[in-house]
């Protein structure tokens, strides 16, 4: 049987959780269906990335709209093979 394995971020730069300092970024799963129509109601690619990695690592959107770019790149790269045809919404048209 398949057993997913954790893959960690190491964050360039640490955000805040809270009170607590968060220097990496643990995917805990895969993206399920679930996650992949949560993203699919957000209005851009960004907040497509950010709505999946939110829940495959239990933070909250608002700790993942704090992150440097460089390391938002890195989410974005480890995320990207698990969309289909890219991080497209709904709406035509639409580019981020």
């Amino acid at each position: 049987m398949y057993e997913f394995e954790p893959y960690t971020i190491e964050l360039s730069k640490p955000v805040k959780n809270g009170r607590e300092e968060v220097t990496e970024l643990v995917f805990n799963r895969e993206p399920v269906v679930e996650d992949m129509r949560k993203a699919a109601l957000a209005p851009s690619q960004v907040d497509q990335i950010v709505t999946v990695a939110s829940r495959i690592t239990t933070l909250p959107p608002s700790v993942i709209g704090q992150l440097a770019i460089r390391d938002f790149a890195k989410v974005r790269d480890y995320l990207k093979p698990f969309f289909d045809d890219g991080l497209e919404t709904g709406s035509e048209g639409s580019e981020s």
